[in-house]
Parts: structure tokens; C-alpha cells; sequence
């Protein structure tokens, strides 16, 4: 293929789109790629704990949600991270409310004592990296 040039009025640039996850915890799926794998997405190899379902944006440790350019087969645009961090928060407002439905059933697993997740793993979180 030649160079070329064109006149352009406007141009859209997609650079960095590393998902850059290699700070959450390893029991969170994730695809060959590094990005979360949320809701139906998750792989049934992955245990469930909980008696309730997994919602859209929960990566596979429960009470930890995904939101934005991470998520697997997110649409990779500012407007669609602020709307699915808006998702999130219901999401979390579903949490507690589960959580006050159901008192004494946990609404996301524990780590083991000890563990490097256990530091990180909050009941309900929303995945952000460390400052």
C-alpha cells in the first residue's frame, strides 16, 4: 500500500485500548485480552457461591462490578462508560437492597483469610485501580 494524503476536516483516534487489569485479583475472568468478563459473559468453570443470579455488569467475584472501556464487549466510548457507570450504581443499590431482603445471606464472597483478594474484595465494589 502507497502513502497517501487526504484533506480531512475530522478525525477520530482510538489509542490505548489496553484494559490494564493486571491488578485485580485472579479470580476475576477475564478474556484473552486482559478485559472484565461481566454477567452471562462469565464461563460456567467459574463457581457461583450465591443464591442469587449474577446482574449484567458483575465480574465473576461476586459484588464486584465492571463498568467502561474493561468490560468485554464494551462499546469503547466515553458516553457509553458514563452510561454504564450509571448501571452500576443501581446496581450496587440492588446489592443492598438484596442485602436487606435477605439478612445474613452474603451478597458477595468473601476471600479466603489472608489472601491478596482480600484486601481488595468489597462487598459491593466497583473495579478501580489502585491511586
Amino acid at each position: 500500500m502507497r502513502p497517501s494524503t487526504a484533506s480531512q476536516e475530522r478525525v477520530f483516534v482510538l489509542i490505548g485500548a489496553r484494559p490494564h487489569t493486571d491488578w485485580l485479583p485472579a479470580e476475576i475472568a477475564r478474556d484473552g485480552r486482559g478485559f472484565l468478563l461481566t454477567g452471562e459473559e462469565v464461563p460456567d468453570g467459574y463457581d457461583w457461591p450465591l443464591e442469587r443470579g449474577r446482574f449484567s455488569h458483575e465480574t465473576s467475584m461476586p459484588g464486584v462490578l465492571a463498568a467502561g472501556d474493561v468490560r468485554h464487549a464494551s462499546v469503547k466510548r466515553s458516553a457509553s462508560a458514563v452510561g454504564e457507570g450509571s448501571i452500576a450504581i443501581q446496581l450496587v443499590q440492588s446489592l443492598f437492597a438484596y442485602e436487606r431482603l435477605h439478612p445474613g445471606r452474603p451478597t458477595a464472597a468473601a476471600a479466603p483469610a489472608g489472601s491478596a483478594s482480600e484486601a481488595r474484595t468489597l462487598a459491593p465494589s466497583v473495579a478501580m485501580p489502585p491511586p
